[in-house]
């Protein structure tokens, strides 16, 4: 599977059964199938204009998309390794992807202060392991209704 243009690569990971390469001009090729649902951050690198970013989903059938912004913070679209509005964005589409969209709406703050104001400038990945991890651990101390009603206490 390929998305975008070039072949300079800048972004590889490799195993037995999935890897990916992204590209200086921001081509995401796949080979095989990942364990799990990836995410990956990817911000061109272009001197001349505005950073172009993109955001893709790698499933765990192999097949790859762009994660759907849903424009809730920023009409300017996904940003992270700060704390902002392209970031909320950033962090109301991977939980709206991964959980729905009314965990989404009421817990994405959370999710981007605990790791998309913290990724990497220009690239990243994030597996959907990583981010059902976090949000078990954020629901034992969450009393919302959306989570269950009472903070779970050990």
């Amino acid at each position: 599977m390929v998305l975008g243009g070039g072949n300079e690569e800048v972004m590889e990971t490799m195993d037995e059964e999935f890897s990916y390469k992204v590209s200086e001009s921001g081509q995401l090729t796949t080979t095989g199938k990942p364990p799990c649902k990836l995410y990956i951050g990817w911000r061109h690198s272009n001197p001349h204009k505005f950073a172009e970013k993109s955001v893709w989903v790698v499933e765990k059938d192999g097949s790859v998309h762009l994660l759907e912004h849903h424009n809730w913070h920023s009409s300017d679209g996904f940003e992270w390794s700060y704390s902002g509005s392209g970031p909320a964005d950033l962090a109301l589409a991977l939980a709206w992807d991964m959980w729905g969209r009314q965990w989404a709406l009421v817990h994405h703050q959370d999710l981007k202060v605990a790791f998309v104001q913290g990724l990497p400038e220009y690239a990243w990945m994030m597996t959907a392991i990583g981010l059902t991890l976090w949000r078990a651990n954020f629901q034992r101390g969450c009393g919302c209704e959306v989570c269950g009603g009472v903070p779970w206490v050990s």
